[in-house]
């Protein structure tokens, strides 16, 4: 069992500067502007339950388990005195499966399921969905006999959904001295 508690008080300034000569820059010279500044509290309780297991059978290696979360969320905008919650369940899980020749090379395939919360809204307010996302991992490891060394080659494919990311201010990226009207 985990359990994760989080509180941040986030403040950020946004604004634009004076474009920079890349072929000859002149640092330090430039205005800034700044256009302002937003303010949020974000929350997040989760907790999450787990089992897992490695089932030896022969020289075959069986890795099983399973992941439920529960989260409770929330961003307050301190600037517009709104408040968003979200509340999520999901269950995860992942199976792996090796087998281990006599001469310390082991072939493996896994695959994994991932859940990762997310505490912040989209530009209508509303709670951004979780990230989650999945992996397909194959490989093979060699340990030489009666050493302690560990030689891993794998490949992956990792597939994820509902990846937060902050969309820049248009103003951002105006020069200054332009105005929209």
């Amino acid at each position: 069992m985990d359990y994760q508690r989080r509180k941040a008080n986030v403040a950020w300034r946004y604004g634009r500067v004076d474009a920079l000569d890349a072929d000859n820059p002149q640092y330090g010279n430039g205005n800034l502007d700044v256009l302002g500044e937003s303010h949020y509290l974000r929350r997040l309780q989760q907790t999450g339950v787990y089992v897992q297991d490695l089932i030896e059978l022969d020289q075959w290696r069986f890795s099983l388990g399973i992941r439920q979360d529960w989260v409770k969320a929330s961003e307050e905008n301190r600037d517009s005195d709104t408040r968003i919650s979200d509340d999520r369940t999901k269950l995860t899980g992942h199976a792996g499966i090796l087998y281990l020749f006599e001469n310390g090379i082991a072939p493996y395939i896994s695959y994994s399921e991932s859940f990762n919360p997310n505490t912040v809204s989209d530009q209508n307010g509303h709670p951004l969905a979780p990230t989650e996302g999945t992996q397909w991992e194959a490989g093979i490891k060699y340990q030489p006999p009666g050493t302690d060394n560990l030689f891993t080659a794998s490949v992956f494919r990792i597939e994820q959904e509902n990846l937060a990311s902050k969309q820049p201010n248009e103003d951002f990226y105006r020069p200054v001295g332009q105005v929209r009207s």
